[in-house]
Parts: C-alpha cells; sequence; structure tokens
C-alpha cells in the first residue's frame, strides 16, 4: 500500500514538471514572438515619414489670412504691454502693482515668441519688436495702433504719473489696454475659416480668458484704491521724468 502511494505519488511529481515545463516553453515563445515583431520596413517607414511631413506642410501651406492678421497685430499689441509694465519698478509702483506687471511681462513676452514662431513655421514675416525706453519700433517703424492701444499722449500721462498716481493710470490704460485684445479675439472668431489651426485656436483663447480675468481683477483694484470708480478727471499729472532701457523680442 505504501509502495503504491509512493509510486503514484512520483509519478504526479512527473507529470507536474511537464506541464510547467511545457508552460514555460509556451511563455517563452510566446515572448519571442512578440520582441521580435518586425516593425516596418525601411521603404515603408520613409513612405510614413513623407506622408505626415505633406500633412504638416498642408496645415502650414492652408493657414487663414485672418490667423495670420491676428497674429501680426496681436505682436505689436503685447509690446506696448511690455513698455507700459516695464515702467513700474522706476515709477514707484505700488508691491501688488508690481507683482501684476512682472505677471503681465512674462506672460506676453512667452506669447510674442510663441507668435513669432507661428508666423515663421508658415513662411510669414514674423516681426519684430524693439523697446527703447518709451519708444516701440516693429521692424524699425512705428507700430501701427491696434484696437486699445494707448496714444502718444497717453503713454507720456502715463511716464509723468508716479507712485498712487502711477498705479491708478496704469491700471485705467492697461484695462483699456487688455479690452481692445479681447475685441481683437472676438474679430477673430467671427471671421469665417479662422481659428482652425490648433496654435491659432489656442493663442487666441488663452489670450481671451486670461485678459478677461485680469480686467476684472484690475477693476477691482482700481475700486479698493479710490473706495469706487475712478473718473479721467480726477487724475493728475506730475512732473516728468522718464528712464531709458533697450531691449529687443526675437
Amino acid at each position: 500500500m505504501k509502495r503504491r502511494h509512493t509510486q503514484w505519488k512520483m509519478r504526479h511529481i512527473h507529470w507536474t514538471s511537464l506541464c510547467l515545463a511545457a508552460l514555460a516553453t509556451t511563455a517563452c515563445a510566446s515572448r519571442r514572438a512578440v520582441d521580435t515583431t518586425p516593425g516596418p520596413s525601411g521603404d515603408r517607414l520613409a513612405r510614413l515619414e513623407a506622408l505626415y511631413q505633406a500633412r504638416v506642410d498642408s496645415v502650414r501651406s492652408n493657414v487663414s489670412e485672418a490667423d495670420v492678421r491676428f497674429m501680426t497685430g496681436m505682436i505689436p499689441h503685447h509690446a506696448q504691454a511690455l513698455v507700459m509694465s516695464g515702467l513700474a519698478p522706476t515709477h514707484g509702483a505700488s508691491a501688488e502693482l508690481r507683482i501684476l506687471t512682472a505677471r503681465i511681462i512674462n506672460a506676453q513676452t512667452d506669447e510674442i515668441a510663441l507668435m513669432q514662431r507661428w508666423l515663421r513655421e508658415r513662411d510669414r514675416h514674423a516681426p519684430e519688436v524693439v523697446v527703447d525706453g518709451l519708444t516701440l519700433t516693429i521692424d524699425g517703424a512705428p507700430p501701427m495702433r491696434m484696437h486699445g492701444m494707448l496714444t502718444d499722449e497717453q503713454m507720456r500721462q502715463l511716464d509723468e504719473a508716479r507712485g498712487a498716481e502711477w498705479d491708478r493710470l496704469f491700471l485705467r490704460y492697461m484695462i483699456q489696454h487688455h479690452e481692445g485684445a479681447v475685441t481683437m479675439v472676438t474679430e477673430l472668431f467671427s471671421t469665417d475659416g479662422a481659428a482652425n489651426d490648433d496654435v491659432a485656436f489656442k493663442v487666441a483663447s488663452d489670450i481671451q480668458v486670461d485678459q478677461i480675468t485680469e480686467i476684472r481683477r484690475m477693476k477691482i483694484m482700481l475700486e479698493e484704491m479710490a473706495g469706487g470708480p475712478i473718473g479721467p478727471r480726477q487724475l493728475t499729472r506730475p512732473p516728468s521724468s522718464s528712464g531709458n532701457t533697450q531691449r529687443e523680442i526675437k
């Protein structure tokens, strides 16, 4: 009886070993099959790459002229915001305004670079921006005034203000400036065939959302400073003084 039990146990062990070996062989074969699955051949891979490039080129060549005008016009628009915001450190801006202007400079410098790159990638002219104190040039000439951009007189008033007066004037003028940018986005979105490009749509959407949010914040800041909305007659202009810094955005 004991001998039969031992024989049965040995056969069971032998059978289990065979099963495990078979499973291991199957797993190895499957792994080898996965590992050795061939990729696209050289000719097929070249055709796929050419097809992808053709689609990219098609997207870039079929760019909407409305998108081009928007990008081209928003570059000097953003650049003037850099000039305005760059006055904060030398014109006695409050800590709160310095934070706001630094945020505007960081965001809009990045967006200018993105819009210039978008234009170049589509074989369109990308305007070059140079800021020299209060002087802003686009491709070596004064920029065309887009919606909301300040006049030379308004820029002079902002440059002459100091301290709390500068804070108030900056907020009023930047609200005007931002509202102009929102108008430009609205016009783009209302144009047939515009903003179908993914990048153009994202740039315009980000500008719209960010600047509407900042308009609301700046209006609250104005009301907190004055105890209510400020009228233009409440602003005075201190003696003139100006700094001179130069930078180029490419």
